[in-house]
Formats: structure tokens, sequence, C-alpha cells
């Protein structure tokens, strides 16, 4: 009976159905072994660059519309079985064949609008010939029937649970198709599956049908929206199932489906419970959310973290914690709907376009919903990321990398357009990722397409950016030494080295800040030699001087005295202690102290009025700058202490400084 079931399914569809016309984080995943692989490495993450993949700029004889997958997971083991209906429209001033591409499938027959069609396998291809020649303009409907035995790539299938994850080409392991990702197509899937499990997919879900007597359920999933043929998914258990939603400004909902194992939903309803947010955010930030619906679904075993399906995020189950320990990977993934899905790369060689732009949205929402620091601390992660990888594996330009799921990608691609942002300015910025996503939405994306809208975007001409951040290698190590001398008003003297050798100098603005007793005095300076000087007048005294303080540049630096032969007179040794602001206070007061003439050890702890230690406030080897901290009244174990007089006692090599507070609870 389910036999016929399925059967009849496709013969409903075939007379009455109109068809018309990672992303996973893979930096978090564990060392499992799938099945089929020999030392755990995931096959399709080999190499692309000398695999013969085709480009953006091919010319293929058709144009895909549609597909339509009829499938039949019984899940007592590995086996599926179905057919995949293809409507497309000739682009060929002739065609008699069409060649798509299959892999570890099993063909039992192919139809050409409706008639037996003959077909040729080859190592990785069918192709099906025709009855006739079609000329462009002709629309016709291919379909497949194949089977497949094993879960290696493509559909994998485990005791638990079962589900497909295809990203960069491996969707043609799990159904026949032109799997390139620049022939986007709407899609549907009907899914039948034992009774007891749940199926989720792209876009909406048109219907559920039970069959009590043969204990199975078909789902039949509609996805009205271009996708790649990498973004189309299943997943298939015994879920618990629940539907949030994110309002839009306009007052409509979108229903956010949430899939998970059932002894994970509670942890899970907390960990998913700021996803209305970062829909906002995003949608505020760059683009009205593009899409019906979102959905996340909770796979085990997965050996990375997630992968940004259209429409429906598959995750693996240990991200829920219930501690939203993994908030960062799943706003990055919800990103891809936007970077990737909605605007999907041109071809592999842009991938930094979906990793990149995923990543530093995700520091995006930090920013709008934790704030300025929370944003920076990103930065810094990802900095750091970034140097561990090219300290292991080397450097590597963002376009057309040698492994598409570099560090590289992900968090270079983030600093990149942070310090986009940091040169053309936020209304340009963003701005230009509104026109981007309204320009190709639906459609693909290349670096050059970017590239032109930002310049665009922000009247500038960017050529020397993009091609000494994405198509060069590598990011600048500065050296730097400053001086001063006069006495009022006085002449800062700074020079700057550029000393890294895996590439030649950037063009880069800096920003330096002078810090005095006075405040701060701000300047920009374009650099872009190995070496240049610079000299700059204030009012005040200097105390220190900050190379680019607000981190707009990825990059090494090095306080240095001097630089090769270009001595400049040393600033004398000192160490200033600034009295506290508010004092007396109530809550907390501030400790300000500046470090001049080469870097000093510093330690500021607070005693009471009897000399006993309350708490350890400051202490590290600190370089020339002016350093801002916080005392909240309370001691080292975060308890607060009575009101009363206390003494914060600055020590360094130089002597001691120390300057009275009056705490008022």
């Amino acid at each position: 009976m389910r036999a016929i079931i399925f059967s009849l399914i496709a013969i409903l569809i075939s007379t009455g159905s109109a068809l018309g016309a990672c992303e996973y984080d893979r930096l978090t995943g564990n060392s499992f072994t799938w099945p089929g692989s020999e030392d755990g490495e995931f096959s399709s993450k080999a190499k692309l660059k000398d695999s013969g993949f085709a480009l953006f700029d091919s010319v293929h004889s058709f144009d895909v519309l549609h597909y339509q997958l009829i499938l039949d997971f019984p899940m007592n083991g590995p086996y599926f079985e179905g057919s995949m209906t293809m409507d497309f429209a000739v682009v060929d001033d002739s065609l008699g064949e069409i060649t798509l591409d299959m892999v570890h499938l099993t063909a039992e027959s192919a139809t050409l609008n409706g008639n037996w069609a003959p077909f040729d396998r080859g190592d990785s291809t069918i192709t099906v010939d025709f009855d006739d020649y079609y000329y462009a303009g002709d629309t016709l409907i291919l379909t497949i029937f194949y089977h497949d035995t094993t879960t290696n790539r493509g559909y994998y299938y485990f005791q638990r649970d079962a589900y497909t994850f295809a990203e960069p080409q491996d969707a043609r392991w799990w159904f026949p198709c032109f799997d390139e990702p620049w022939d986007k197509a709407t899609s549907d899937i009907f899914a039948t599956v034992p009774e007891n499990y749940e199926v989720g997919s792209n876009g909406y879900l048109e219907s559920v049908y039970h069959y009590p007597n043969d204990h199975v359920r078909v789902y039949h999933w509609v996805n009205e929206d271009p996708i790649a043929t990498y973004l189309i998914n299943l997943v298939m258990a015994d879920y618990a199932v629940w539907t949030d939603y994110y309002v839009t400004g306009s007052g409509d909902s979108i229903p956010i489906v949430n899939m998970v194992f059932a002894e994970d939903s509670s942890d899970a309803v907390f960990d998913f419970g700021n996803v209305p947010a970062m829909m906002e955010t995003y949608s505020d930030l760059f683009y009205p959310y593009p899409f019906n619906k979102y959905g996340q679904a909770a796979i085990y075993p997965f050996q990375y973290g997630a992968m940004e399906h259209q429409t429906m995020t598959s995750l693996k189950s240990t991200w829920l914690r219930g501690d939203r320990y993994m908030e960062g990977g799943i706003a990055h993934e919800l990103a891809h709907m936007w970077w990737g899905d909605f605007v999907t790369l041109a071809d592999w060689r842009h991938i930094w376009l979906n990793e990149g732009f995923a990543t530093y949205s995700g520091a995006l929402f930090n920013e709008e919903f934790y704030g300025h620091e929370a944003f920076m601390r990103d930065l810094g992660a990802f900095k750091d990321l970034y140097l561990e990888w090219i300290g292991i594996y080397g450097y590597e330009p963002l376009f057309d990398p040698d492994y598409l799921f570099a560090s590289t990608e992900y968090f270079k691609g983030a600093w990149v357009l942070h310090m986009l942002r940091g040169i053309i300015g936020d209304n340009a910025f963003f701005a230009g990722l509104h026109q981007y996503a309204s320009l190709y939405g639906y459609g693909n994306a290349s670096t050059w397409d970017f590239w032109n809208v930002m310049e665009t975007a922000s009247g500038r001409d960017l050529d020397w950016f993009f091609h000494e951040w994405i198509f060069d290698q590598a990011h600048p190590i500065y050296d730097y030494a400053w001086s001063y001398d006069g006495a009022g008003p006085y002449t800062v003297h700074l020079d700057i080295e550029q000393v890294q050798t895996a590439a030649p100098p950037f063009r880069m603005p800096i920003d330096i800040r002078i810090t005095s007793a006075g405040g701060p005095f701000n300047f920009t300076v374009e650099n872009n030699l190995e070496f240049q000087s610079y000299d700059f007048v204030v009012d005040i005294q200097p105390t220190g001087l900050l190379f680019d303080p607000d981190s707009w540049i990825l990059k090494e630096m090095e306080w240095e005295t001097s630089i090769g032969d270009h001595d400049q007179p040393v600033l004398p040794q000192q160490v200033s202690f600034d009295d506290p602001y508010p004092n007396p206070f109530n809550g907390s007061t501030v400790l300000t102290f500046g470090v001049t003439g080469s870097s000093q050890e510093v330690n500021i702890a607070i005693y009471d009025i009897n000399g006993r230690l309350a708490r350890g406030l400051v202490s590290g080897l600190y370089q020339p700058g002016y350093y801002v901290n916080r005392w909240d009244g309370r001691d080292d174990n975060g308890l607060e202490l009575s009101s009363g007089i206390y003494l914060a006692k600055l020590t360094s090599p130089l002597g001691s400084l120390t300057k009275k507070l009056t705490f008022l609870r």
C-alpha cells in the first residue's frame, strides 16, 4: 500500500498540479567520522580550485525553472526512492539532449514531457536524449526516477534522524540536478515518512496527509522563491515542533518553525528566544526579511555546527544548552538568509560573500542588541582566529581560495567589511548593503557586483581597497615610534613602517589619537608606503599616542622607541595618575593613569583607611598611552564594601602615587 500511495502522489501531481515555469559553522565541528569517509575528512570539503568546477560566466544550454522531488523514506536503513521532475527552458539554438549532475544514484527510467526517454549514465552525470530538437524559448518537463542505498554523501540516515546536506556541490548525491549555485529555481518536495516522523524543508508546509493503515505521513513543502541546489534540504525525525513569529514593521507575521528533539525543547525555547529580534535587526540594517518563513531544525550527529538551508537552517543539537552559548552561531546562520540565500554567490570563488558577510552580521547583531563592547569583543575574536589560522596554514586571498571554508573567508572577510564601513562611513555602508540586496536578491552576485555597488553608494573609487584586501593576501604589520618637542604648542612626530613580507605596503587611512591631561587630539593620516613620517601640533603636553584607537584596521602593530635609522628624541619615562572622578562617589568612580616614554609595569590597588587590601584593580605591562579604569566599590569577591574613605595606590618602577576616595553607599 505504501508504494501505491507513493504512486498516487505522482499521478496527482502530474495531472492536477501546475508547476509553472554553510553553512554551517565548520569551525565548531568535532572529530566524528562520517559513514563512507576514510579519515573523518568530509570529502566534499576538498579543494575545488583544481576540480574543474564550472564558473559563473560559463554558459549552459538550458535554464532550470522548477525542481519537484517525490521521495519515499522508509527509515529502516539508508534506502530511499522517488523521482525528480525538472521544468526547464531551452537557451541554446537547438537542444537534442540534456546532461545533469548525478552521483551514486541509480537511475531507473526517464521521461520528457511524459514520454519515455533513453538516457546514458556517466561517473557523475546523466544524459537524457530527446525525441527531437528543441529551441530557445521552449519549455520542457523532464522526470528521472531513481533510488539510493548509501548515506555517505548528500543524504544522511541515522537511527534517530535523517537529513540532507549538500554544500558546496553535493545536491547531485541525493537528486539529479544542475548543481551550480547560479541556476536558481523554485522547488517543492513530497516526502513520505513513518507516521511518527516530522519533516522540515524549504518554504511553507502546504499539506500533510496521514495514512494510518500504512503508518505513514506525506509532507508537501512548497518553496516559491528561487533557490540554489545546495540550499534545498530535508530534515526528518520524531521532533517537538513549535512556531514563533517575527512581526514586521508593517504588522505582518513571519512564522519561525522550530524542530528539535523533545529532550532539548525547553533549552531550545530559551536559546532561540532572540531570533525575532535578530530578524528585526537584520531587516532594519540590510533589507526586509525576504522569505515567507524561517525555520531551525536540530540534527545529530553532524560533523559541523549548522547549515543555512534556505528558510530552514539545520543545526547540531548540541548547540542547544539553555544558556544561549551558541547564539552567535544562530545569528550567523540567520544572516545567511540575506547573504548566501537571498543574494547567492555567483560561483564558489566568491565564498567570502557568504561567510564573511554572515560572520560580520553576527557581530552587528551583538552591537545592536548587547552594545559596542560586545561588538568589539567579536572583532577581537575574529582577528585572533584569523591569525591562528594563517599561523598554521599560511596566507591566501579572499577571492578564489584554495580551501573554501578557511578561517580567512569567515574572519578576514568580516574584517574587510568592517574596514570598508570605517572608510566610507555608516550611511554609505548600510545604504550600499541595502542596494546590493535590492539589486541581486533572489539571484546571484559576484565580488565585482558588490564592489560596484559600494563605489556607487560611497561615491568613491575603491579599486585600491578591493585589490589589496580581497584579491591580494595578508594584512599590514606596523612598527611605529613617536616623540614630541616644544613647550607649547607641542610638535608630535610619528614614524610608521610597514614590515610585512607577504604583501606590498597597504594603503589605509589610520586614526591617531594623542592623549593629554586636557583631553585627546584626533588625527587621520593616509599611509601607503613602507616608511612614512608625520607631524602634528597640539596645545597641551602629550601623555600618549594611540595607533588606530578604535580598531578599524585588521593589523598587527608594535610600538618602538625609534624605527631603524630614523632616530627621534625619546620621551622621558613617566607614569601619571589623575584625580578620581566622581569623588565622593556612589556606584562607581573612574581612575585614569598615563604611561609616557616606554612600556611600564603598573599596578593599582584599593586599600581601606587601615591599610588592608580591598581590591586589586590593575596589574600588567602597559605601553605608552592613557588608560581608564572603573571601580564599583566592591572587593575582589564582588561584595560591596561599606561606606568610608579608601586609598587608591598606583605603583610602578618609577615610584608610587596615591589618591584618596570617599565611597558613599
